[in-house]
């Protein structure tokens, strides 16, 4: 996973700060929980990393490029970042398997490698068999590994997630 690194990084909406002033470093590779109550920013955060959101000054590095600052903002697909949301965003009219390749189908991937690589994220959230099923037959937990899977197939650089535990059963 790539480096991060946020330099007083504030997010405003009209007269009030989202995000005030943070500055995290995050090395290669390593893991980082942000943790804090309902409406502390954790999620705008998340999505001003991702590039779903733009600073309104400070400066966002992903390995050693900046995403965002005073000189623009890189695009989101461009970032090469994975989210997992808190609320999964799985299209319901697609399949699990669906799913999860959509982005290697918008990559042009070629479809036996896709079909492959399907099966390995399926099989990497223990979801073996379950490809054909759509999101609404599946449970909570389930969707979230479904997310997550669809997140990891496309081998991101770095990886969020936005309430990553609240639906895994306890066992996983």
């Amino acid at each position: 996973m790539a480096r991060l690194s946020l330099d007083n990084v504030t997010k405003s909406f009209a007269n009030f700060d989202a995000v005030k002033d943070v500055s995290i470093d995050v090395a290669d590779g390593e893991f980082l929980a942000v943790l804090g109550p309902s409406g502390c920013g954790k999620t705008t955060l998340l999505r001003l990393v991702a590039g779903f959101e733009k600073v309104t000054s400070g400066e966002i590095r992903i390995g050693n490029e900046v995403v965002s600052g005073k000189g623009g903002s890189v695009a989101p697909e461009k970032r090469r970042v994975g989210i997992v949301f808190q609320n999964y965003a799985l299209w319901p009219h697609m399949t699990v398997a669906e799913n999860i390749g959509y982005s290697l189908k918008v990559a042009k991937l070629d479809k036996a490698v896709a079909r492959r690589k399907v099966e390995d994220a399926l099989a990497l959230v223990n979801l073996q068999g379950l490809g054909e099923r759509r999101p609404a037959n599946l449970s909570g937990g389930q969707r979230q590994r479904v997310a997550l899977a669809r997140c990891l197939v496309a081998a991101p650089s770095l990886v969020l997630f936005d309430e990553p535990l609240a639906n895994l059963d306890v066992h996983l």
